[in-house]
């Protein structure tokens, strides 16, 4: 915020005032985002940890063997869990930099100059947001009962058009790879 120089609040500072308000806003379901995936990652450790010393023991009944290969299954599904919350994260951080640079008064130089990303809208960027957080609490909600559920709504996640749009976004990779989705 700028003020004129008498002190006064003049137009500009209260436009000025109103643009950082509108990026702040927007950052917040960012924000909780973060928080979220946060939360469902120390979640899902502390699930993983309680159950590696099952898989440390010999199954004698046929209750115990169903027990050890659903604990299995579940410890299995760790790198896909991994991966979906880096993901979500990756999200949220695109989301708040879009924020800084596209709605914040001079937002392009608070982030070393970068040109405002052209490639999506503001409309993406909260849908891609807001699915990452529906997503995850659906996602944390069935793995330890339902993991077939959990990937399903993984699935579906990675079927949106904002989150392609928002994690495919052009110049994506420095190396001029890119990953498609099938």
């Amino acid at each position: 915020m700028k003020k004129a120089d008498d002190g006064l609040w003049c137009v500009e500072d209260t436009f000025s005032e109103h643009q950082t308000n509108i990026a702040l806003s927007g950052n917040i379901v960012s924000l909780t985002l973060l928080s979220d995936a946060s939360h469902a990652i120390k979640k899902y450790l502390v699930e993983v940890q309680e159950r590696i010393d099952i898989l440390s023991k010999q199954p004698s009944s046929t209750k115990e063997r169903r027990i050890l290969k659903t604990t299995a299954r579940f410890c299995s599904a760790a790198m896909i869990a991994r991966d979906f919350y880096t993901l979500t994260v990756y999200v949220s951080l695109v989301a708040i930099k879009y924020h800084y640079q596209n709605e914040s008064p001079n937002g392009a130089d608070l982030l070393h100059g970068d040109a405002p990303n052209k490639n999506f809208s503001r409309e993406d960027i909260v849908r891609a947001s807001e699915r990452s957080r529906m997503a995850i609490s659906t996602f944390d909600s069935h793995i330890t009962n339902n993991l077939d559920r959990s990937l399903k709504a993984l699935q579906q996640y990675l079927q949106g058009k904002a989150v392609k749009k928002v994690v495919f976004q052009k110049n994506w990779c420095d190396s001029g790879t890119r990953r498609t989705l099938n």
